[in-house]
């Protein structure tokens, strides 16, 4: 009997139907049974509580039956994306980390090996494990031990078990083979495509285009069906496509003239949405497409909206009158050619909703609400809600809401805090408007609220007209949706879904190798340039097949009775998992106030700080990196760089308490930032633990290095040009490893340091393969034990491993346990005393290292990470300094979450060891000055600070800091 999980549900595959089993609640999204020598084969094994894990995101279920109760073991920091069979029960890979669910107890842990990213079991003593660092490793006896296997295993992507046996697919695209004595048997051929991809095909059921061509329509608008396929328009044909193969099993014409077409779920089937110079047109698509509503345009639909509003399978509507023309808008700012009228509408005061197949209701605004009409969303059985913008900050005695019949209407101001919403937004390609529903008696989804670079910001208004602003990932720079669904891509190439209107945000893997941005969404999946992300991970109905289900109303009652039983047991099995990791920051310091403010403010004012005079607001302001922002001298002809205009510098170096501004002013020249035809998104840096246990900001990234200019600046030391991005490394004397993560592994940078009659130089040494190709989800820290260069990897779960590397960049031995990260105490602990053999490590993060939320009211991390200078060795892991960042609500200038440049907003704190924070002018004394020529008072251990610097003002406090574990 073949078991899946279909819709969210288990079922079985009984006489070629699928039938649910188990209980109702909760949906699943994936299972996996537990290896036979703990679930004892095919008979019942006494005692084993998880003969079956389950998981939804990142929400993780046993059972010790495939239809049992499932009982809640945890919610793990990352969405699971597959499992594998180890020691003593089921293994979890999540994001970036490993668990086990032991099968024995139902109790879930970390793997408990630092740095490992792919692992398999063939029996109850033997595994093979890969690490982070490019390291093979076998047990022979249950884990106590691993033996190195590297020399014979090399740059394995994937491992799956075969009987007894283990298969070790290879990026050469053989596999070898590990027996259970241990023995590696190479050769084999692997299934695994290498090389390039397979010619165009034509589709011959489609009969023209390729089956490229058909699955980019499909990327671009089409509608995903439960049974793996799409429904796609391409032209004026439309059919079902199938997203395995790419091929169409169906094809139908489009009725003639009928324009530009999408598909759109209603609730009884798929529609075409058509759209040409003079109509607009409903097409059913049941049976032979045909006409079912038409609405004349009085002239082309303007650029600025869509003609239809819809959401899927709920609700449809045309805006504007169900018969007859739709009137002109009148823009009274473009007659009178000058603002006289705030909140010209964007969507006019008639819809027209679709009420059932064939059947559309007229609704009308009336006129006070229909001048400051923002946006229709229909409703089900062809009721809507109209959302009206009153240009103010406030609304006065008038109702928030206000139902007559099937009409609602939600009046915001339009200019109040958290979002401003605009009177136009432009889209040019929009037959139907997916980014709103009703929703509570109110309204959620993507409002177009510019906010810094994003055009639309999740939100939700609420049934009493409240205005709740969602947050989007850290560091989000460019954000597609459709409907419920909608991709996140930030800066750094991650990606993060969420498949309920922007409520919650979930990581998922990037297309492999891809550094193409995001350029936009369907319900079948995302385009990234020439690739494309088919589904949606965290998408149940709707992206899977129906399950039929065989259960009376007695049966479902008992299993609802189950459910109820098994929410009980996962409240008392909370107790039993408090080692689970949370979403929460893997480590945490707390901070108090330990004195008022110290505030300075130069009113009109757009540069780093407060400056001598004010400095004008500028297009040419770009980040530098984290530490403050470049004015740079900005043509008027196509928006390039004017060579040898001056570029303004201001930063605040890393680790600083004391956040002295450094001020640089210079010439551009035309090797500055690779090339004066580029326009700079700003500069990346990364970071490198010097001999004397400063940190010092390096130039990194490719065409938004600006090597060359940062050096002359004195924010950045020579190191022969740019380092890779997400460079960290260590100072050996007159030379500095860096370890950077690429596509395939870590590259390994060897600078041998410049001097006044040598420049720096740049060696490329062999890169550290990583299995599987997990680097990025990973973080890395460089540093010394003993004087010798070591390399550092932090997983998901908090789990750490150091590694010894050669001067040539070669990894020495099998990686070696430190304490874990959810450890991590600050180093002036009783219990951070120094002790031999530990290591001196600097590592950037982003989320891992968090604040102790409600000591300081307002004060909360911002998620653009920071780094840490951290003493580390088996037995603890101590914070000798460490910055993060911060927004603060009380001094915040705007209440949206993008952080624009100019601003630096941090916790900064120094605990012991060595002062961390290098100041430019140690550097042959031509660093950036600071401000008044003098810098601040130079901090002492124990210091620590909140650091608020924007554009015209500076606020600086001082904290204490100190321990979050016991």
């Amino acid at each position: 009997m073949r078991r899946l999980i279909a819709s969210g549900r288990r079922a079985e595959l009984r006489d070629g139907a699928l039938v649910a089993v188990g209980t109702i609640e909760p949906t699943v999204q994936a299972g996996f049974p537990a290896p036979p020598w703990v679930r004892g084969g095919d008979a019942e094994r006494a005692g084993v509580r998880a003969r079956y894990v389950f998981w939804q995101d990142n929400e993780v279920y046993a059972s010790a039956q495939f239809d049992g109760a499932l009982v809640r073991l945890g919610e793990l920091p990352e969405r699971v994306d597959e499992a594998f069979d180890w020691l003593d029960g089921v293994g979890l890979v999540a994001g970036a980390g490993l668990y086990v669910v032991r099968a024995s107890d139902a109790q879930i842990r970390p793997l408990g090996v630092g740095g490992a990213v792919l692992a398999a079991a063939m029996s109850a003593e033997k595994a093979m494990l890969f690490t982070a660092f490019g390291r093979s490793l076998f047990t022979s006896d249950g884990g106590a031990t691993f033996r190195d296997r590297s020399a014979e295993v090399k740059e394995p992507m994937r491992v799956s078990r075969e009987g007894d046996t283990l298969l070790v697919h290879q990026l050469s695209g053989t596999r070898v083979r590990v027996s259970a004595g241990g023995t590696i048997e190479a050769g084999f051929s692997s299934s695994m495509w290498r090389g390039r991809e397979p010619e165009e095909a034509f589709d011959p059921v489609w009969g023209t285009g390729t089956r490229e061509g058909v699955m980019t329509s499909a990327l671009e608008s089409g509608v995903a069906l439960r049974d793996g396929g799409a429904v796609v328009v391409d032209g004026d044909k439309v059919g079902r496509v199938d997203l395995g193969t790419g091929l169409a099993s169906s094809m139908a014409m489009l009725p003639e003239e009928s324009g530009r077409c999408v598909p759109f779920r209603a609730p009884e089937g798929v529609l075409a949405l058509c759209l040409e110079s003079s109509q607009a047109r409903v097409v059913s698509l049941s049976g032979e497409p045909r006409v079912e509503k038409a609405f004349d345009l009085e002239e082309a639909w303007s650029q600025d909206s869509e003609p239809f509003v819809g959401v899927d399978g709920e609700a449809l509507a045309f805006q504007g009158p169900c018969t007859g023309r739709s009137k002109p808008r009148l823009d009274i700012d473009a007659i009178a050619g000058a603002s006289v009228q705030q909140g010209v509408p964007r969507a006019g005061p008639v819809l027209c909703a679709r009420v059932a197949p064939g059947a559309w209701r007229e609704m009308r605004l009336e006129a006070a609400d229909a001048r400051d009409l923002l946006a229709w969303v229909p409703r089900p059985g062809g009721e809507a809600t109209a959302v009206v913008g009153r240009p103010d900050t406030r609304l006065g005695d008038e109702p928030r809401a206000s139902t007559v019949g099937p009409l609602r209407v939600l009046r915001v101001p339009r200019f109040a805090p958290p979002l401003s919403f605009p009177r136009y937004r432009y889209r040019t390609d929009g037959v139907v408007s997916r980014s709103l529903r009703a929703w509570r008696g109110g309204v959620e989804g993507f409002f177009p609220v510019p906010s810094g670079s994003l055009e639309w910001q999740p939100a939700a208004i609420s049934d009493e007209g409240r205005v709740q602003a969602r947050e989007l990932p850290p560091r989000t720079e460019v954000v597609a949706s459709v409907g419920a669904l909608s991709l996140a891509q930030t800066e750094d190439y991650r990606l993060f879904e969420s498949v309920d209107h922007g409520r919650r945000w979930v990581e998922v893997e990037p297309p492999p190798g891809s550094s193409q941005r995001l350029e936009g969404c369907s319900q079948v999946g995302c385009r990234f340039g020439r690739e494309g992300r088919i589904g949606w991970s965290g998408l149940g109905d709707g992206g899977v097949p129906s399950v039929a289900s065989d259960m009376t109303d007695a049966q479902r009652e008992v299993q609802q009775e189950a459910q109820r039983e098994a929410q009980r047991e996962a409240q008392r099995n909370r107790l039993r998992n408090r080692g689970v990791p949370s979403p929460e920051p893997l480590a945490s310091f707390a901070c108090d106030f330990a004195g008022i403010p110290e505030g300075r403010r130069l009113g009109g004012s757009y540069g780093f700080g407060v400056t001598a005079t004010p400095v004008p607001r500028a297009p040419g302001y770009v980040r530098l990196g984290h530490l403050g922002a470049m004015l740079l001298p900005y043509g008027s002809g196509g928006g390039s760089w004017v060579v040898g205009g001056d570029v303004s510098l201001s930063w605040v170096m890393p680790l600083d308490a004391s956040a002295s501004i450094h001020r640089a002013r210079l010439s551009l020249r035309s090797d500055d930032g690779g090339g004066v035809d580029h326009v700079a998104m700003g500069a990346t840096l990364g970071v490198f633990l010097d001999v004397d246990g400063k940190v010092v900001p390096v130039a990194t990234g490719g065409s938004s290095c600006h090597a060359s200019m940062l050096e002359r600046a004195g924010v950045v030391p020579s190191m022969g040009g740019c380092l890779p991005e997400d460079a960290v490394g260590v100072a050996l004397g007159d030379r500095i490893l860096f370890l950077g993560p690429s596509y395939s592994g870590h590259r390994v940078v060897s600078v041998s340091r410049g001097s006044a009659a040598k420049a720096a130089e740049q060696q490329e040494l062999p890169q550290l393969w990583v299995a599987g190709r997990r680097q990025r989800k990973l973080m890395y820290g460089a540093g010394r034990r003993g004087g010798a260069p070591v390399f550092v990897v932090v997983d998901g779960t908090g789990d750490a491993a150091l590694v010894r590397v050669a001067g040539d960049g070669r990894v020495v031995g099998q990686e070696e346990r430190l304490a874990p990260l959810r450890e991590l105490r600050v180093g002036s602990d009783a219990a951070c005393k120094p002790r031999a053999g530990e290591a001196q490590v600097v590592m950037p993060f982003h989320t891992a290292i968090g604040l102790v939320p409600g000591r300081m009211p307002g004060v909360r991390p911002s998620g653009r990470g920071g780094v840490a200078v951290i003493r580390w060795s088996e037995a603890a892991a101590c914070l000798d300094a460490v910055e993060l960042g911060v927004r603060d609500e009380r001094f915040e200038t705007e209440m949206g979450f993008y952080d624009g440049p100019g601003n630096v907003r941090k916790v900064v704190a120094w605990f012991g060891g060595p002062d961390p924070a290098w100041r430019g002018s140690d550097l042959r004394g031509r660093g950036g000055r600071p401000e008044g020529g003098a810098a601040r008072p130079v901090p002492k251990a124990g210091s620590a600070a909140l650091v608020l610097i924007s554009n015209g003002q500076e606020v600086r406090q001082p904290l204490t800091c100190r321990s979050a574990v016991p």
